[in-house]
């Protein structure tokens, strides 16, 4: 296993940047991914994991599992199989509702994974994987440890994991077609009076902001809107901000994806932040510009439903340009019509 003198993070956020730039994507029914791939064989794909090796990945594999489900629903996407899964109901395609389960993302069991006789194991990058990434190969297992983050981590996984599956036709399709009706969507947005916009991951014990690596601060920046928290050294996607930091930010709109409890999550933003006479004199507080984002789209990965869930952003941001027919002013919920206006149906 040879070891990278750069780390995949670094990888990524150079693609990210390409994608915000209009570089990359689907164009003349070809797509140029960037970040996990190395090289491949007729039998093989090199690529660059979560921790920094350059590992080679068997082709065609027969026997997968999968450890986090939003990779799940990425990996059946791209075409691919599994025989076994954590446990959990979100991201989880149907054809994969009934496989076996090795136990919850946090601590699935090892020995049952072991026993299951894999030969190829996704899972994300972390520090728990990295000491379960030994034992599987220690067990002659191939594992491949990734980040997800963002729509760019997606469709380079997308093609990393269609080239896996030898399905680089439905990879070319699938992809375009999202790509394209994401790119419409951003077309649409104007370019002058972008919000400047900040993204809250709230749970019911802290309040962070995401950075422009995060899911959807991400798509703000996409979307020509003005992520108020700028990058920091090294690939964080959530920082801490105080409030009068944020306050001297100003955000025009705040933009909330809240995991846990969602009456306990709010509580916490509403001590934490809410009820304080800094946040009254923030722009986006005098004007009621907060919005609570549908997990379905903004906690856990839209996949294939990327272009809905920008198009929700897009309303939120420029309710002018994509909610002209929403007379009730209800930015929060885009209509099933005005989502089938914008996304491809093939």
């Amino acid at each position: 296993m040879k070891k990278l003198s750069f780390t995949p993070r670094i990888l990524l956020s150079c693609f990210a940047g390409a994608v915000l730039a209009g570089l990359v994507g689907c164009k003349n029914n070809e797509y140029t991914p960037c970040g996990y791939f190395i090289s491949e064989t007729e039998t093989s794909v090199v690529c660059a994991n979560g921790f920094g090796e350059a590992i080679p990945i068997k082709k065609n594999p027969q026997r997968t599992i999968v450890l986090q489900n939003s990779l799940l629903d990425l990996w059946y996407l791209s075409g691919g199989k599994a025989i076994a899964r954590v446990s959990g109901k979100e991201n989880v395609p149907a054809a994969a509702e009934k496989l076996t389960i090795v136990g919850g993302r946090a601590a699935p069991g090892v020995e049952k994974i072991v026993s299951l006789s894999p030969d190829l194991i996704i899972m994300s990058a972390t520090g728990t994987t990295r000491k379960m990434s030994t034992i599987f190969n220690q067990n002659n297992i191939q594992s491949f440890a990734v980040e997800y983050n963002n729509y760019p981590e997606f469709l380079d996984l997308l093609s990393v994991f269609a080239k896996i599956n030898g399905t680089e036709n439905q990879f070319i399709r699938i992809a375009e077609n999202i790509s394209n009706s994401v790119r419409r969507i951003i077309d649409k947005c104007p370019d002058k009076g972008n919000p400047r916009t900040l993204v809250f991951f709230l749970t019911t014990k802290s309040v962070q902001c995401q950075t422009d690596y995060a899911l959807t601060a991400n798509m703000v920046r996409m979307l020509k809107g003005i992520n108020v928290i700028k990058p920091e050294s090294g690939y964080r996607t959530y920082v801490s901000y105080s409030l009068e930091k944020i306050a001297d930010l100003n955000p025009e709109l705040v933009l909330v994806a809240a995991m846990g409890d969602p009456g306990k999550c709010r509580q916490r933003l509403e001590k934490d932040v809410l009820s304080s006479p800094v946040w009254r004199a923030v722009h986006a507080g005098k004007n009621n510009r907060i919005h609570f984002l549908p997990n379905e789209l903004f906690l856990f990965k839209p996949n294939g439903r990327f272009p809905e869930a920008f198009l929700y952003l897009a309303s939120l941001m420029y309710p002018d340009s994509f909610n002209s027919e929403n007379k009730s002013g209800n930015y929060n919920t885009p209509a099933e019509e005005k989502v089938k206006n914008h996304v491809s149906e093939d």
